[in-house]
């Protein structure tokens, strides 16, 4: 008797989260703003068997107007993803032209 093989399980991922954020001007021109996301993931992978797990992460991240064209933001993840650790960490400028 063969057994059988799932080559496409199905996966579900529902993630739950809330925003907390601060924003504050820095003259007339500039502001910075600070924000952070506790999160919860429930994951349910069908293939032979149901399994199911859930994890907790927290995202947080820091936003500045260097100018009023250009910006700079700083990101970062922390958490629990498929039992390891998993941080993740992000920087970025931004440009708007003609200001």
């Amino acid at each position: 008797d063969e057994a059988e093989v799932v080559t496409n399980p199905a996966v579900l991922n529902v993630p739950v989260g809330v925003s907390f954020g601060y924003r504050r001007a820095l003259g007339v021109t500039r502001g910075i703003s600070a924000y952070a996301t506790p999160m919860y993931r429930w994951t349910r992978l069908d293939s032979d068997e149901v399994v199911s797990d859930g994890t907790f992460s927290l995202a947080v991240g820091l936003d500045v107007s260097l100018t009023q064209s250009v910006g700079a933001t700083v990101g970062a993840e922390f958490g629990r993803s498929n039992g390891a650790t998993s941080n993740a960490i992000g920087v970025a400028l931004s440009f708007v032209p003609g200001r």
